[in-house]
C-alpha cells in the first residue's frame, strides 16, 4: 500500500487499537492500522512507524467498524489518478514563528504549570502557537528540524502535519559529564536540564533509536522510562539498541512518580537522582532480555 492509502488518526477516527487521536495510521479500506504504540497481538513490526494491526482478522474490527466508518467520510479515491507531490515544508520557518510568539509573560505561565524553568524551555526552542498549544520543534541527529510537537494547556498532544518524529535536543549540551539522560517528550527534557543533565528526549516511549545511538555513542546512557507498561517496553528496546555502542547504559524508572518530571515537581534533587543511577543496574544485552 502506498502513503495514500493510509490517514493519519485524529480526534474524529482514534487508532482502534490504542485508542489515541495521534501518531497512528488507519487504512482507507479500514482492513489495517499501524499502531505507535501496542505490540501485543500485532502481525508485523514496521520500523520506527509502529506495529501492524490487520483488522479484517479480528473481533476489534467488528468492535469498531461502525463508528469508524461514520467517522471517516472519504472521498471517491481513483488509484489511476497520480497523487501530486506535496511541497516540502519549511520547518525551520514554522519554529522560528512559534518561538518568536512565545513571550516572556507566556514562557512564565507555562513554566509554572508544568514544573520547569522558562530557560530550560528556551533551550528547547519551545514556542507559542497562536491557534493555542506549546510547541516544541523535533529534530534529527544532525540537529535539523524535521517536525513540530504541540501540546496543548489540557495536555493533548499532537503534531504538524507532515511532521517527522524526531528528538527534543536542546541547546548548550556540554558533554562534559560524559553522561547522557535519554527521556519520554519536551517536559520531561525540561526537567532534566533543570537539575544540569546532558539530556535529550523523544516524542513517545518508542522509536528515533537509529538517531540517538548517532548522538550518545561513546557516552554513559541513562534512559528514563515512564512508569508503565509500554513505557519499560520502549525503553528496553532502546537499551538493546545502544548497549553495545556505549560504555555504560542503565534504565532507571522514577521511584513513586509516573515521570521524570513528576519526580522533579515533587522535589527531587540532583543528588537524589545521582543516587538513583548509581544503584542502577548496567544494562547488558541477554537472550531473556534482562539488565545484568
Amino acid at each position: 500500500m502506498s502513503k495514500s492509502d493510509w490517514i493519519r488518526a485524529n480526534r474524529r477516527a482514534k487508532c482502534p487499537v490504542c485508542g489515541k487521536p495521534d501518531w497512528c495510521l488507519i487504512a482507507k479500506d479500514l482492513k489495517a492500522v499501524i499502531c505507535s504504540r501496542m505490540q501485543d497481538g500485532c502481525d508485523r513490526v514496521i520500523g520506527e512507524a509502529g506495529f501492524l494491526h490487520v483488522l479484517e482478522k479480528r473481533e476489534l474490527r467488528k468492535k469498531i467498524h461502525p463508528w469508524l466508518r461514520r467517522s471517516l467520510p472519504l472521498p471517491p479515491y481513483d488509484r489511476a489518478t497520480p497523487t501530486p507531490e506535496a511541497a516540502p515544508i519549511n520547518f525551520d520557518r514554522i519554529a522560528l514563528f512559534h518561538e518568536r510568539s512565545a513571550t516572556s509573560e507566556r514562557l512564565s505561565a507555562c513554566s509554572k504549570q508544568l514544573g520547569v524553568s522558562t530557560e530550560s524551555l528556551q533551550r528547547l526552542n519551545a514556542g507559542w502557537a497562536t491557534t493555542g498549544g506549546w510547541t516544541f520543534p523535533m529534530r534529527n541527529q544532525r540537529g535539523e528540524i524535521i517536525g513540530i510537537r504541540y501540546r496543548a494547556d489540557s495536555g493533548r498532544k499532537w503534531a504538524q502535519p507532515g511532521s517527522r518524529n524526531g528528538l527534543f535536543i536542546p541547546h548548550g549540551l556540554t558533554g562534559k559529564s560524559g553522561l547522557m539522560v535519554i527521556c519520554e517528550g519536551p517536559t520531561d527534557t525540561a526537567a532534566m536540564l533543570d537539575l544540569g543533565y546532558d539530556v535529550i528526549g523523544r516524542p513517545m516511549c518508542r522509536g528515533g533509536e537509529d538517531m540517538i545511538e548517532a548522538i550518545v555513542a561513546g557516552y554513559k546512557v541513562a534512559i528514563f522510562a515512564d512508569d508503565d507498561g509500554v513505557g519499560y517496553h520502549g525503553a528496553y528496546t532502546l537499551a538493546n539498541a545502544l548497549w553495545h555502542k556505549c560504555p555504560e547504559v542503565k534504565v532507571v524508572t522514577p521511584p513513586f512518580k509516573k515521570d521524570a518530571r513528576e519526580w522533579v515537581e515533587g522535589g527531587a534533587t540532583r543528588s537524589a537522582v545521582d543516587s538513583v543511577l548509581d544503584c542502577a543496574c548496567v544494562w547488558s544485552l541477554m537472550k531473556s532480555g534482562h539488565a545484568t
